[in-house]
């Protein structure tokens, strides 16, 4: 389940009846390497379906030995090709490395969060990577390239605090639903094929590993997943 979890907002009208809702977590899964000592994580994603508007939001988190809190690395569809690819720590103390594409605080608390603007096509691997500088063992990088190109984007870099470790070997990832809806039943369907992440300098792949639906409007919208190999396609909203 994605932590921190999302706040659920009502607005409701003099009466008490529900105007809107805000969806918030839909579907979530865990992830695990065998690894230990990682200083790079890739996470693959591969997007499904056309978006027709702004809404979703998928992203697998991950965590730090040193620390209990965590980072997001995702992305948001904002048009049909143009998506937002997001790279955020919501740890106390951590402060902005790259001053072009990040800013203090995350989701209205402590941390740093990055983004950039990437053109993301249907059917398509993406490879989201985690990476921690060469010369600065405090500092780490989120990236994203297509799977068949050389040619990497970087989304963002922030420092942690000192002894915040290395990258854990497990944690989880998510759909979720971050607009105002109508109801439940008004989310527009997406589907996406998220990949096991894998340690970048040996290829050393992990698993995913139960996969389920949640949140506000659980049992309010269609949730159907499936594995192809070691690979994990899950299709959420209301057809």
């Amino acid at each position: 389940m994605k932590y921190p979890l999302s706040a659920f907002i009502f607005t409701t009208s003099l009466m008490g009846n529900v105007s809107a809702i805000t969806p918030g977590g839909m579907a979530g899964w865990n992830w695990s390497v065998n690894a230990t000592n990682i200083t790079s994580l890739t996470m693959p994603f591969t997007v499904n379906t056309d978006m027709e508007s702004a809404g979703y939001y998928y992203a697998n988190q991950f965590s730090f030995t040193g620390t209990g809190a965590v980072g997001y690395i995702g992305l948001q569809p904002r048009t049909d090709e143009q998506y937002m690819v997001v790279y955020s720590s919501f740890i106390s103390g951590t402060q902005v490395a790259d001053t072009n594409h990040c800013r203090q605080g995350a989701d209205g608390g402590e941390g740093v969060s990055c983004s950039v603007m990437y053109p993301i096509k249907i059917n398509r691997k993406y490879l989201f990577e985690i990476r921690r500088a060469t010369d600065d063992a405090n500092v780490w990088y989120g990236f994203v390239r297509e799977e068949d190109s050389k040619e990497e984007t970087q989304i963002g870099a922030w420092r942690l605090p000192e002894n915040s470790g290395t990258l854990r070997n497990s944690q989880s990832g998510w759909i979720e639903y971050y607009k105002d809806v109508g109801t439940c039943f008004m989310t527009e369907v997406t589907q996406i094929t998220v990949s096991p992440p894998f340690v970048t300098q040996s290829g050393e792949q992990g698993v995913l590993t139960y996969p389920h639906n949640y949140g506000r409007c659980m049992g309010k919208f269609n949730f159907r997943y499936e594995y192809s190999d070691k690979n994990l396609k899950i299709t959420v909203g209301q057809q």
